[in-house]
Formats: structure tokens, C-alpha cells, sequence
């Protein structure tokens, strides 16, 4: 770690994805909306929320979608404790695509205000996610 970078740590329940990597920045879905951490950032605890989260190594964007967990800032040190986080380079597109049309036919025939209606809401912000996480990786003109 250098003043210029963050040392990361990314782990699930089920499995390390980043361990001791130095990023130039993290982008989070915080509770309170998207955060950027840069080196030199105040220390932070804040709870994550689902959405996309990025982090930078040598100029280029590693994107990913989160389902909630926590993220801490400390003293140039990011961990990040994700419930769910899968990286946009292991997602296709299409699939993604097809999983939000499902949702949306379901609920399209499910009445609103109901608890089926209502557990149908979380499913369709995951698919959302996953396709903003596809799309921002495919931008970045990666495989």
C-alpha cells in the first residue's frame, strides 16, 4: 500500500475474491447512496445496500454487484463484507436480461400491495443490478 492507493479486501460468506490488492479507488452502494473512497479518505464504517460497486487497479474499473453486507475505510485499509457479490466478468448479459423479464412478467401479473408483490421487488432490484454490472464491464470493453 502507498499513499496513492487503498488496500483491499473483498470476501463473501463463501469466498475471498480480493485479499490485500492496492486500488486507486472504491465505488459502493452506500446507505445512503453511491460512494466513492479514495486514498487518503476518512476512516468510515457504512452498511451496503444492493448495487453496483467498482473498484479501480492501474486506471482500469473492476465492476461487480453487491447485495448488502458492510464496507469500513481505516487508515488506508478497505474491507468490504458482502452478503452476495458477484463480479460483472463472471455474469452474461443475456441471462441477466432474461431473469429481469421473468420478474417483470411475474410481477405484471401479480396484484400490487400483496406479500407475493412485494417479495418480487428485491428479485427485480438483483436483476437490475446485475445488468448495470454486465453493462459497465462490456463498456469498459472487457470480455
Amino acid at each position: 500500500m502507498s499513499a496513492s492507493t487503498l488496500n483491499l479486501r473483498l470476501v463473501t460468506p463463501e469466498r475471498s475474491i480480493v485479499s490485500g490488492q492496492d486500488v486507486e479507488a472504491i465505488v459502493l452502494p452506500g446507505d445512503r447512496g453511491q460512494l466513492t473512497a479514495l486514498p487518503g479518505h476518512i476512516n468510515f464504517i457504512t452498511p451496503l445496500r444492493l448495487g453496483s460497486f467498482a473498484y479501480k487497479i492501474r486506471g482500469e474499473w473492476s465492476w461487480a454487484y453487491v447485495t448488502g453486507g458492510f464496507a469500513q475505510i481505516f487508515n488506508g485499509h478497505a474491507t468490504v463484507l458482502a452478503d452476495t457479490l458477484e463480479m460483472a466478468h463472471e455474469l452474461v448479459l443475456a441471462e441477466a436480461e432474461l431473469e429481469l423479464q421473468g420478474v417483470m412478467q411475474k410481477l405484471k401479473n401479480t396484484k400490487v400491495g400483496t406479500p407475493e408483490y412485494s417479495a418480487l421487488i428485491p428479485q427485480k432490484e438483483l436483476a437490475e443490478a446485475k445488468i448495470a454490472a454486465a453493462k459497465k464491464h462490456a463498456a469498459a470493453g472487457k470480455s
